[in-house]
């Protein structure tokens, strides 16, 4: 396989992982919003928490996308 074929299905694959991602996030954020007056106190800080965690996952992952963009048109040249 080669470089080029390696990053177009690694940013494919991280688009997918981006998506997943955002899907929890709303989710979750809908829960928080549904449930937070019933919801114990530890439930809404765990829940902000794995928020904040799956948001910086998706920055992550955002930036090595662009990161391989940047190398796949670099390829092109």
């Amino acid at each position: 396989m080669s470089k080029k074929t390696a990053l177009e299905n690694e940013i494919n694959w991280l688009r997918t992982m981006i998506a997943i991602l955002s899907a929890a996030i709303f989710g979750l954020f809908a829960w928080v919003a549904h449930n937070y007056k019933t919801a114990e106190q530890a439930e809404i800080v765990t829940a902000a928490m794995m928020l904040f965690l799956l948001i910086i996952i998706s920055i992550m992952i955002n930036k090595k996308v662009y990161r391989n963009i940047r190398e796949l048109e670099d390829l092109e040249d």
